[in-house]
């Protein structure tokens, strides 16, 4: 399964900081409310290049999983 296409990269920007992230967006239905998985990577996944924290574990890539999905549908980020 390639995560890098599931977890779509994005970047908050203000006036101080740029912060790269990727967002995972479940199938869902608009009509209900779904938890925020946020994952917060080690040292050896920081950076700028928005994939370690997708790539080098499977920290935020294991509540993507359709096993995981189907039990309990979440939107994920993983910052950068």
């Amino acid at each position: 399964m390639n995560y890098l296409e599931l977890f779509k990269a994005f970047e908050y920007k203000d006036e101080f900081i740029t912060l790269p992230y990727r967002l995972y967006t479940p199938n869902f239905d608009k009509s209900k409310k779904y938890p925020l998985v946020v994952f917060l990577h080690g040292a050896g996944e920081r950076g700028k290049d928005n994939e370690k924290q997708i790539t080098a574990n499977k920290g935020a890539v294991i509540w993507a999983t359709p096993e995981v999905q189907l039990k309990n549908p979440c939107f994920i980020a993983s910052m950068s």
